[in-house]
């Protein structure tokens, strides 16, 4: 009688269906193989499938919120502005301009302005620039200011009939006002704002030779900004030594503002007929 375990030694395995008992080159198929890599691709297809569905939900998730913000409020987020009625019947337009005066915010202005300016003149007069909430001033270098806000100040005092106001910083100019600082100031600022403010000063009193004279004064102190190898003005100038000073901060560079609005001043018949600023300009 023959040995069972011998029998179970011998046996074969029996081959899947439709697959060969044995490979080419003699060797068993290998079928476990076959059936894992089938596997991953099953997982692949889940997965991009799982991807599609999500996306399609957050953009369900969209549209729908989109509904609800233009279901409360369409006005809001899908409005189109329509064409100015005039311009289909520009017949129908009333061209009529009304120049009359507005006395209540004529009034507002000049009270908003004189409580400015009665805070500067109690706690900075002089000064270059007023901190308002520290109630103290400033200048715009060591060796002291050369009253930016004052002038500044001057022609719209003289519009607003603030009489009182005037006179007193037209004191100032007279008795404390001084260019011989030995600091760099900025050849655009000073220009627009104290050339120009003595120059505007000069024009609404009729010719006050005060402010002409600080003009022409300043004017020839600033020439020497002009005095750079291009012809343009240097951005900054030593009033005190009468030298233009390249601006360290920009590489000498000089802004088109620089350049050429300084010749609405400069070129000024007050200033222009001056001696020393003729030949120049």
């Amino acid at each position: 009688m023959e040995d069972p375990s011998s029998s179970l030694r011998n046996r074969r395995p029996v081959p899947l269906e439709d697959s060969p008992a044995e490979s080419p080159d003699g060797k068993r198929p290998v079928v476990a193989q076959t059936v894992r890599a089938q596997k991953p691709a099953k997982t692949g297809v889940l997965a991009v499938l799982l991807l599609i569905v999500s996306v399609l939900a957050v953009l369900a998730l969209a549209v729908a919120a989109a509904a609800l913000i233009y279901y409360r409020n369409p006005g809001q987020y899908f409005w189109i502005e329509p064409p100015p009625p005039w311009t289909a019947v520009p017949g129908d337009v009333d061209w009529s301009v009304d120049f009359s005066a507005d006395v209540a915010k004529q009034q507002a202005v000049v009270a908003a302005f004189k409580h400015a300016w009665l805070a500067y003149e109690r706690d900075a007069m002089g000064d270059d620039e007023y901190h308002p909430i520290t109630r103290k001033g400033s200048n715009l270098t060591r060796a002291g200011g050369i009253g930016y806000t004052v002038v500044d100040a001057l022609d719209t005092m003289l519009l607003m009939g603030l009489d009182a106001e005037y006179a007193r910083a037209r004191a100032w100019v007279a008795q404390s006002m001084s260019f011989a600082r030995d600091a760099s100031f900025s050849t655009f600022e000073t220009t627009i704002r104290v050339l120009g403010g003595l120059l505007a000063a000069h024009a609404l009193t009729d010719g006050d030779a005060l402010f002409l004279a600080r003009a022409v004064d300043l004017a020839d102190r600033m020439l020497p900004a002009f005095a750079s190898p291009a012809g343009l003005p240097l951005s900054m100038v030593n009033l005190a030594r009468r030298v233009g000073v390249a601006d360290p901060d920009n590489r000498g560079l000089v802004s088109t503002a620089e350049a050429a609005t300084l010749q609405l001043e400069f070129r000024s018949a007050p200033v222009a007929k001056a001696p020393t600023v003729a030949p120049v300009f």
